[in-house]
């Protein structure tokens, strides 16, 4: 029979046997298997039988479900399969019978996929064959892109010779205009000349007649004279002689005919050559306007030409202006992914600076340890010469790199501590009323054993695989917490504890560590650095109680946030409206807001501005609790005006720490604020 074996912090573990399909797992009463544990969901996860084992699903659990270290939401188990409910470790072990029968179903399997070999290897061939085809359709493809460019290269030119051809038509159409005017001017200056000519003819014309006319009235003369001359015998002689006169005259009047035949001839020549001149004019500007006419017919159909290529090239532009927006609106994600990433990179500069800060004051006090060892060891050397073990200086106080920082020599409690003890043993922890001089007789050598410490953080941050410094530094702070135990209700006690706890969540569970967690750590001994100066230890001394808001619409999730203050002595109120939280906010004075981001109606990014316009909290920390710490998310909510940001599924421990910090650094600022002012 397939078993469950379930192991729960602090308890012994418990077998189950799995009988049941499906089987539930969670903190409800109503499951198959119920767990009762803080880091376990009301109904965490789910185990359906399948042929050869079960398959496990997570139901959305709020800290998730894991297997080595990462978060799974479906998996087939396997024998002795080991996997985590949040903080409840987990082991399935398979029914050796079942075992068995997988075996013999394997080798069934492994006959038919055998068979199936057979198969596809006759299949082969197909396939080579389609490959071949893709080959070849590959081929056409990058033809028909060379052929595309082609194109492309082609719409180009066509585009030049578009714009040449356009300069071209205006410069013909121009030519065209100043040969028709010209031409006109011709034809007006050639029809002047025919009217001058018809004109002169007319005048021949009505000179011919005269004479034609004059012609007749003489013969008409001369007949009559003849009938004389016939009727009148007498008279022949005289007739005569008058008709010498007249042959004469008529002769004479032949000459002067002849002669104007002969100038009418000449008329008749000047004109004939002035019409072939004005037939030869028209014929010319015929032709011309005959070519005038060829080149309009053809520059119309280079222009329907031109339209036409214009058409196509404004598609082409078209598509190239939309594929032009459509990179544009990539850039344009481009430089906002970019302004994230660089928002995420000025967070990770500022905590380089910050680190850079802290490694100053980890070396100024490394010098200062360095010297009062040395003044140590000088007046241990007079009183203790015949000592045969002689304190020395530890290799790290040098080099850092060399020792684990942590074997450094502590300084001993102060002196006065006991007489301390004796006046305030018979006060309530955490009802301590002390005085400043009491307080910094009791804190004086915390300044360098916190030192201590923290050097030895960083040492293990660059040595993570030293798991003896994270144990020794548990064991120190466990210590510090021991001698800080007589002023509980200060903000030194606090923060120590909740350092405490994390560290030993980090020894008892190390797939917990990572770099989230190791940053609220460091947080956690740079605020306790701050905390035990003793420049402002007046000021520690009289911080107020916290208080906490925690804005989640989940009201499970809520509930153990609040839990999680509550066991660091830090009263928290939840709310699960964004609304709801707005009125509280614009109410009353909060220390800190833990602040979810997916909420319905108004999401954290968009209530976290809100929050800043409130009076009495617009500078109160606010840590974005989400499932999804990416890089873009860490950005939005610094642009939104978060301080920190923790991810889901989260540590309680973690998240006290995490509160601690920010709720004395913003208590530490009004203070000293308040103090420059005075």
């Amino acid at each position: 029979m397939d078993q469950l074996i379930i192991s729960v912090p602090n308890m012994p573990e418990v077998t189950y046997d799995l009988v049941d399909d499906p089987i539930t797992i969670g903190r409800a009463p109503s499951n198959t298997i119920s767990i009762v544990h803080t880091s376990i969901s009301a109904h965490h996860a789910r185990l359906d039988r399948m042929k050869g084992g079960y398959k496990l699903t997570d139901l959305d659990s709020t800290n998730k479900t894991w297997i080595n270290g990462k978060p799974i939401h479906e998996l087939e188990l396997t024998s002795s399969q080991s996997f985590r409910f949040g903080a409840i470790a987990c082991v399935f072990k398979s029914d050796p019978i079942v075992i068995s029968k997988n075996r013999e179903l394997e080798e069934t399997q492994h006959k038919q996929i055998v068979e199936l070999n057979a198969k596809l290897a006759a299949h082969n061939t197909q396939l080579e064959m389609a490959i071949k085809d893709r080959e070849a359709a590959q081929q056409s493809n990058q033809q028909l892109f060379s052929k595309l460019e082609v194109a492309t290269k082609m719409a180009q030119q066509g585009e030049s010779h578009a714009l040449l051809l356009t300069a071209k038509l205006k410069e013909t159409e121009l030519q065209i205009v100043q040969d028709r005017e010209a031409a006109e001017a011709k034809i007006s200056e050639s029809l002047k000349q025919v009217e001058l000519i018809l004109i002169e003819l007319a005048e021949s014309k009505k000179q011919v007649k005269g004479l034609l006319g004059l012609n007749k009235d003489l013969s008409d003369r001369l007949e009559r004279q003849e009938q004389q001359l016939s009727s009148y015998p007498k008279e022949q002689e005289k007739l005569q002689d008058a008709r010498d006169r007249a042959l004469g005259e008529i002769e004479e009047l032949q000459s002067e005919l002849e002669t104007a035949r002969n100038s009418n001839q000449q008329l008749y020549a000047q004109l004939g050559e002035t019409n072939q001149k004005l037939e030869e004019t028209v014929q010319k500007s015929e032709q011309d306007l005959a070519l005038l006419s060829a080149n309009f017919s053809e520059a119309k159909q280079q222009l329907e030409t031109l339209a036409d290529l214009n058409g196509e090239l404004g598609r082409q532009l078209q598509q190239s202006y939309q594929e032009y927006e459509n990179m544009n609106a990539e850039m344009l994600e481009t430089t906002q992914n970019a302004a994230k990433e660089n928002a995420v990179i000025s967070s990770k500069l500022t905590d380089a600076i910050r680190e850079m800060e802290a490694v100053r004051l980890e070396n100024d006090s490394l010098i200062l340890l360095n010297k009062e060892l040395t003044q140590q060891i000088e007046a241990a050397r007079q009183p203790l010469s015949s000592t045969p073990e002689k304190q020395q200086i530890p290799q790290w106080a040098g080099n850092r790199e060399l020792q684990n920082p942590l074997k450094a020599t502590v300084p001993e409690p102060n002196p006065v501590k006991a007489k301390l003890e004796e006046s305030i043993q018979q006060k309530e922890p955490e009802k301590l009323i002390i005085s400043d001089e009491s307080l910094r007789l009791l804190l004086e050598p915390a300044p360098q054993t916190v030192a201590v410490m923290r050097n030895g953080l960083q040492y293990f941050l660059r040595h993570p695989s030293d798991s003896k410094v994270l144990q020794e530094l548990g064991q120190k702070i466990s210590d510090l917490v021991e001698q800080m135990a007589e002023i509980k209700s200060h903000p030194v006690y606090k923060i120590s504890t909740g350092i405490s706890a994390l560290i030993h969540e980090f020894i008892k569970f190390p797939d917990q560590m990572n770099r989230n967690t190791l940053r609220t750590l460091g947080q956690g001994f740079d605020s306790l650095v701050s905390l035990v100066d003793p420049k402002i230890l007046p000021e520690t001394n009289r911080f107020s109680q916290p208080a906490v808001l925690v804005i989640d619409d989940d009201a499970e999730i809520g509930a153990q946030l609040v839990t999680a203050l509550k066991e660091a002595n830090v009263h928290a109120s939840p709310c699960i409206s964004a609304k709801s939280a707005l009125d509280l906010l614009n109410k009353q004075k909060y220390d800190l807001v833990l602040l979810d981001i997916k909420m319905p109606e108004i999401n954290g990014l968009e209530l976290c501005p809100m929050i800043r316009r409130c009076s009495q909290n617009h500078k109160t920390p606010i840590v974005f609790v989400t499932g999804a710490a990416t890089p873009e998310i860490r950005a939005n909510s610094t642009l939104a005006g978060g301080n920190d940001l923790i991810a889901k599924p989260f540590d309680l421990a973690e998240i006290a720490l995490k509160s601690l910090v920010w709720i004395y650094k913003g208590q530490l600022d009004a203070a000293l604020k308040i103090r420059k002012v005075a």
